[in-house]
């Protein structure tokens, strides 16, 4: 039986789920995230936010979630309670 070219709307049949990360993928950032645990993992990211604090807010702005919803979905309410004087962080820039 021939193969056919692929049309635009067909059903995918087969391979992995979208999103799921392969094999050698997952295994490499198992072993990545055992060895970062090790060798100190919270004693290297304190090292690096005071030494590289560039490269340490990088990191943390990867961790945070890109979308944020309030209770059960709803819009996320904000209210500013206080504020910390500028010199709490180094100044203002």
């Amino acid at each position: 039986m021939p193969r056919r070219k692929f049309e635009k709307g067909h059903v995918k049949i087969g391979g992995r789920v979208k999103g799921t990360p392969n094999r050698v993928t997952r295994t490499v950032r198992e072993a990545l995230h055992m060895s970062f645990q090790e060798l100190g993992a919270e004693r290297y990211l304190i090292h690096l936010a005071n030494k590289q604090p560039k490269a340490y807010a990088a990191l943390l702005a990867k961790t945070i979630p890109t979308e944020i919803t309030g209770a059960n979905g709803a819009p996320l309410q904000v209210r500013v309670v206080g504020g910390l004087p500028d010199d709490e962080f180094g100044g203002a820039e």
